[in-house]
């Protein structure tokens, strides 16, 4: 007695296919971890924090957050820009050497770069010490202040 061949079904045959496709693609190369902060560690929270940072002559403050910045000065109406997240300033170029966060952005007078740094600043105006000095240039304007995190002072100027 020789066995029948057995003639499956073509929703079998569709099934089967579908459980093979499936098992390859999960078979597919993971996605690539993300990559560690580009922050020094004493910076490293502003990722989730935000950071606040403000100055004088002119008046002026700046806005970190996780998807925005926003910087005001007496010069200037408030300009909100995306937040496409920092770099790490040169540990042998902007802020003294210490390295710190670059944050960059486009306007419609012009570029934006902030570079804060983890070198402790005392405000000129109230005499508070802050963590941070903060470097910001913008229309052609460099402003010069501190930085700290949000609640902690330095909330808008205006």
């Amino acid at each position: 007695m020789t066995p029948k061949p057995t003639r499956r079904s073509p929703l079998f045959i569709l099934t089967l296919t579908g459980f093979v496709a499936t098992g390859l693609m999960g078979c597919r190369r993971a996605a690539p971890a993300p990559k560690p902060s580009a922050l020094p560690p004493a910076l490293a929270p502003v990722l989730v924090r935000g950071l606040n940072a403000g100055g004088e002559q002119p008046f002026w403050a700046l806005q970190i957050r996780s998807k925005t910045l926003t910087f005001a000065s007496q010069t200037a109406d408030a300009i909100v820009m995306v937040n496409t997240g920092p770099a790490q300033a040169p540990k042998d170029g902007a802020g003294g050497g210490l390295g710190g966060g670059v944050w960059t952005g486009a306007t419609k007078t012009g570029g934006f770069k902030a570079v804060v740094t983890p070198l402790p600043c005392r405000d000129a105006a109230t005499g508070l010490a802050y963590p941070f000095t903060a470097d910001v240039a913008f229309a052609r304007i460099a402003y010069r202040g501190c930085a700290t995190w949000p609640g902690q002072g330095l909330g808008p100027r205006r």
